[in-house]
């Protein structure tokens, strides 16, 4: 572990990068730090962005609204503007929980924030509900719903969600999470790079995954996302009907 001393506050690295964050061809250095004391594996608070620019001697400084575990920098072109945006990575309980997804660009001398995971899992909740007869109804508007068979879960199971006539009784609704996971992926035939999340659909209790909702987000050169390419997850012991109306 590296450690800075600024003034009398020393500051832990918690990553270090290079890449084209000013322009298609600078080589500038992006460094994620955090308070001292730190040990790997701890959660990082107080974490920050320092950016140094390529023939500059002026260090930019962005700090997080929020730390966590296992935190570190992935550059690359998100916005297809062939420069770089400075993305921080990390969670918020360790190895489980929800995925911290901080995206930047370098503007005009300033570090700003392009998005965030709450922002996108904001735009991607679905409507799910219940249906009849052991099954459960994903859905985004009226043209796209997904269908889950539930009847091979224990009867033990069912029976805290359906009557012994098939029919639901219980009242509170399978939910979907915010970002558990998700990967940086290239655009075909291109530099530019798309983020490919899954977010888990809640049962009874948290831990009770029914499936997993996989979805492409896209950037345009401005910053602004577009949703596509829903995908549902489950285990192969289920049996499962995609609807595209």
């Amino acid at each position: 572990m590296e450690f800075i001393r600024e003034d009398v506050i020393i500051m832990a690295i918690l990553d270090s990068k290079v890449g084209h964050i000013k322009s298609r061809i600078s080589k500038d250095r992006v460094v994620l730090k955090t308070m001292y004391p730190f040990k790997k594996g701890e959660l990082a608070d107080e974490v920050e962005i320092n950016l140094y620019l390529e023939g500059s001697n002026r260090v930019i400084k962005k700090e997080l609204p929020y730390g966590g575990y296992n935190m570190h920098l992935f550059l690359g072109d998100f916005l297809g503007s062939g420069r770089d945006c400075i993305l921080v990575k990390g969670r918020f309980q360790g190895s489980g929980g929800i995925a911290i997804l901080l995206l930047y660009e370098y503007d005009n001398g300033e570090i700003k924030e392009i998005t965030n995971q709450w922002e996108i899992s904001a735009r991607n909740k679905a409507i799910i509900r219940y249906l009849p007869n052991y099954k459960v109804e994903i859905a985004y508007g009226t043209k796209e719903k997904y269908i889950i068979d539930i009847s091979s879960k224990d009867k033990s199971y069912l029976n805290l969600i359906y009557d012994e006539n098939g029919n639901v009784k219980l009242k509170t609704n399978p939910g979907i999470s915010d970002i558990n996971n998700y990967y940086e992926i290239k655009e075909l035939g291109s530099n530019k790079y798309d983020f490919l999340i899954r977010q888990n659909i809640i049962g009874i209790v948290l831990v009770d995954v029914i499936g997993i909702i996989q979805s492409r987000v896209v950037f345009n050169i401005n910053g602004n996302f577009v949703i596509k390419d829903r995908e549902l997850i489950i285990s192969k012991d289920r049996n499962l009907n995609n609807n595209h109306n």
